[in-house]
């Protein structure tokens, strides 16, 4: 019988986006993740074969915590402008999971979690602004206008109110 897992996967792919979320890919190595999540460097080699291997499977992790959160956060959203508003203020608390996720596009697996995430909000902010055809460019005006908002707000930019453009994209 073999040993159970002591530190298991989720710690590790927690200490894996913490390292790529403060220095990128390059902070990323069996020593660091070692030292940030209690196992040993020699272990992470025999558990994940490989430092790419390991950092794949941290991100496929993140956008499964990711889509969890956002179909969580849609279930409860009403139908409606607020709930659109809604959607976007309880994602933007997933901001620095996202820059990270975000940052692997290259990835074909990753980038295609990335564009079915990206199309599963935009139908959610659609159909909450009116769910028109209209509304499905409204839906992803909206998303576009709240990441750029994310992505300046950490550079200090004051942004815009969501609620406000909401309504101006929304036919109701």
């Amino acid at each position: 019988m073999g040993r159970s897992r002591l530190v298991p996967d989720v710690v590790v792919y927690q200490a894996v986006r913490s390292l790529l979320e403060q220095g990128g890919s390059r902070a990323v190595s069996f020593g660091t993740v070692a030292t940030h999540s209690g196992l040993s460097a020699p272990s992470l080699v025999q558990r994940y074969g490989s430092r790419d291997g390991m950092v794949h499977l941290a991100l496929i992790d993140g956008w499964e915590q990711l889509e969890t959160v956002t179909g969580d956060t849609m279930q409860d959203a009403p139908q409606n402008i607020k709930g659109a508003v809604g959607v976007l203020k309880a994602l933007s608390a997933q901001s620095a999971l996202l820059r990270v996720l975000m940052s692997a596009t290259q990835d074909p697996v990753l980038s295609q979690r990335a564009g079915d995430w990206r199309a599963g909000i935009v139908l959610a902010l659609s159909t909450r602004l009116g769910g028109s055809v209209r509304n499905t460019a409204a839906g992803e005006m909206l998303f576009a206008a709240w990441y750029g908002r994310m992505i300046w707000s950490d550079a200090g930019v004051a942004g815009f109110k969501l609620r406000s453009l909401a309504k101006t994209l929304s036919t109701d």
